[in-house]
């Protein structure tokens, strides 16, 4: 059994200034990389603390208090509780 091929025309369409202006500003858009560059220099700082003690699974919340953070700079903070491998542990709220 032969197979036949078959081809379909398609017209050719121009594409008008307008258009092509379009299409060359959508891929100059697409294409221009991206700086972000911070106004203020950051830094995260150092916690210190005073000695505390955790008794994990008792049933009781642990807390700790008297945590005080030096040298830290920039508008906004937040901590991430991890372990000595640096496996994120916790989140804060």
């Amino acid at each position: 059994m032969k197979k036949k091929l078959l081809v379909k025309r398609k017209s050719i369409r121009l594409l008008t200034v307008p258009q092509w202006l379009a299409i060359l500003s959508v891929l100059l858009f697409l294409f221009t990389p991206l700086s972000v560059y911070s106004q203020e220099p950051v830094e995260g700082g150092t916690l210190s603390e005073d000695p505390f003690t955790f008794c994990v699974g008792d049933g009781e919340a642990d807390h700790v208090s008297k945590v005080s953070v030096e040298g830290a700079s920039g508008p906004n903070s937040q901590w991430v509780v991890t372990d000595e491998e640096g496996t994120i542990l916790g989140l804060p709220p």
